[in-house]
């Protein structure tokens, strides 16, 4: 078990390292052949090479000099060879297309890996960016949509 837990340590450094790096094939080098991607802005591709093409532009544009940080991590092994893994990150340096600073931004990356001999690769991720200009008691504003919630 703690082999397991040493190598989705791993993948999450390896995460976070292609991501300061601001490597479009270093990021996807860490997905299997098939992998999933959506990310934050909700854009989905499957496969390497359409995960490196969503971010060869970006990564050279708006987010170049933002560094990611790692808050926590949150692990689950569902089998032996598959993991999931919650991620919630802090992103700094963060700049609007002109250049403009904004703020820090953070969120959750949802991650499902497999166990693939001595290391872990991402079949399916998810990023979701918690940073918005408004809160969730902002967008509900009908309470037949809020009591449905509660009572769930």
């Amino acid at each position: 078990m703690s082999d397991e837990i040493s190598k989705i340590n791993t993948l999450i450094e390896k995460f976070t390292i292609a991501w300061n790096r601001h490597d479009a094939k270093e990021f996807a080098e860490l997905f299997v052949d098939d992998g999933e991607w959506t990310d934050a802005l909700g854009q989905h591709v499957k496969g390497k090479a359409q995960i490196e093409k969503l971010y060869e532009y970006p990564f050279k544009s708006v987010p170049k000099d933002v560094t990611l940080t790692i808050i926590s991590v949150r692990k689950r092994i569902i089998t032996n060879e598959i993991f999931a893994i919650d991620v919630e990150w802090k992103t700094a340096e963060n700049k609007t297309p002109d250049g403009k600073p904004i703020p820090d931004r953070n969120g959750l990356l949802d991650l499902i890996d497999s166990l693939e001999g001595d290391r872990t690769r991402i079949i399916l991720g998810h990023n979701v960016d918690y940073t918005t200009a408004y809160s969730r008691s902002d967008l509900i504003h009908d309470s037949k949509y809020t009591d449905a919630i509660s009572n769930r």
